[in-house]
């Protein structure tokens, strides 16, 4: 013998029905925001280790350019060439006069 359900039954259980309905798309657009979330996570983990490569090759340069800089400050102290420059010189001046005498 069938069932036959009450119209209370019926409006019950059409009810759940639409609640379970509006559940599982509920579920359904937090699992996207999820995954929507994870991917930007993702994407962002990747901009980061960019961004520590591009840091990385940036203090190699200053590191680079510090030094450039000390060994320019050293060479610029040193006047051990313009002492042979001036010596050469003199040199020279002396060889010019001993030949013209």
């Amino acid at each position: 013998m069938p069932l036959k359900l009450n119209s209370l039954q019926r409006k019950s259980s059409d009810t759940n029905a639409a609640e379970a309905a509006t559940a599982l798309e509920t579920l359904n657009n937090v699992v996207r925001d999820i995954q929507e979330t994870a991917s930007v996570v993702v994407a962002l983990n990747e901009a980061a280790d960019e961004q520590e490569a591009v840091l990385q090759q940036v203090e190699a340069i200053i590191s680079n350019v510090v030094t450039s800089s000390e060994k320019y400050h050293q060479l610029a102290q040193r006047d051990d060439m313009s002492r042979s420059m001036k010596s050469m010189s003199e040199n020279v001046e002396k060889v010019v006069n001993s030949l013209t005498r």
